[in-house]
């Protein structure tokens, strides 16, 4: 658990018999009211127009009634979970597949119509491991050494399953949506870099935007066996 302001944001972390992991970030902490005058609170279009600081108006607001002299609102917003996994799987000969779930046309094969496969796309480079969460098509990802197979003959690996979840919803050309860029996307792969460390950067506040992951990848590193390091993956809790 690590406090950030009034909020505090444990992660919880389960480990099952299967060898699978599970990580829930929880969100609590009280929110910011700032105090709207009047005896009733007012609604968002009202608060547009007597608030004009771009954080009600980017915002749906929660009425909060105190008393019958004053009123608060408090702004939706969102939180940003960054994993940064590096990921040594039985040696560090390793690759990284998106995995879709696809349904098999009729035919000789599927004659009933209701079979489907799982197909496997092999992310060569960091331009082709910018991923979003594809849910109708039960994405995942797998990070696997193909040098070392199971009792299967599969390589081993381990299975990335991001669930439900949603990028950034500031605007790239806000102020925070230029400098998490990252937040765009919910995978990024990397080659191992001991200097690249924070999605955002070193010093997100102290720069106009685009360091971090955007930066790193920009020079389109190749992700094959032993030059793939490092997975970030992207939460975007409203």
């Amino acid at each position: 658990m690590q406090p950030f302001g009034a909020d505090r944001r444990p992660i919880g972390q389960r480990l099952g018999e299967g060898r699978n992991g599970l990580a829930q970030p929880r969100v609590g902490g009280p929110p910011a009211t700032p105090p709207l005058p009047g005896r009733i609170a007012p609604t968002r279009g009202q608060a547009d127009r007597d608030h004009g600081n771009g954080c009600a108006r980017a915002s749906a607001i929660l009425k909060v009634r105190h008393d019958d002299r004053a009123a608060a609102y408090a702004p939706y917003h969102q939180h940003i979970f960054c994993f940064r996994l590096d990921l040594d799987v039985d040696g560090t000969s390793n690759s990284v597949y998106e995995v879709d779930m696809r349904p098999e046309p009729p035919g000789s094969e599927n004659p009933y119509g209701s079979a489907w496969r799982a197909v496997p796309r092999l992310l060569r480079r960091e331009s082709e491991a910018q991923r979003l969460t594809g849910a109708s098509a039960a994405r995942t990802w797998k990070i696997v050494n193909p040098d070392v197979l199971n009792e299967f003959g599969d390589p081993v690996g381990y299975r990335l399953v991001p669930g439900a979840t949603a990028t950034m919803l500031a605007d790239p050309s806000s102020s925070v949506g230029r400098r998490a860029l990252f937040a765009r996307r919910n995978l990024w792969v990397t080659p191992h870099a001991p200097d690249e460390l924070d999605a955002a950067g070193d010093y997100p506040n102290q720069h106009p935007g685009g360091d971090g992951l955007p930066k790193w990848t920009s020079s389109d590193r190749s992700l094959e066996r032993d030059r793939c390091g490092d997975l970030a993956h992207v939460r975007g809790d409203p």
